[in-house]
């Protein structure tokens, strides 16, 4: 949902995807590393929408990266 070049590839924008899926409220959401080509306003709008909400941050190491692991404050 977040490359640039991928805007457009779904029927709905990506951001009103991204907020579709986080008014869900996922128990996890995990992103990788930021990344040449990543929609940096997208991440953002993900990072202080799981901050907001009070979800925990783990930072995971998963080979040469780390991957932000974010925990809703009910999830196990």
């Amino acid at each position: 949902i977040g490359r640039v070049r991928e805007d457009g590839a779904l029927p709905v924008r990506q951001g009103a995807e991204l907020d579709r899926i986080l008014a869900t409220k996922p128990a996890v959401v995990v992103l990788r590393d930021p990344y040449n080509g990543e929609r940096e306003d997208l991440r953002a709008r993900v990072e202080a929408r799981m901050r907001a909400e009070h979800y925990r941050l783990d930072l995971v190491p998963l080979g040469g990266q780390t991957i932000e692991v974010w925990k809703r404050p009910d999830a196990q």
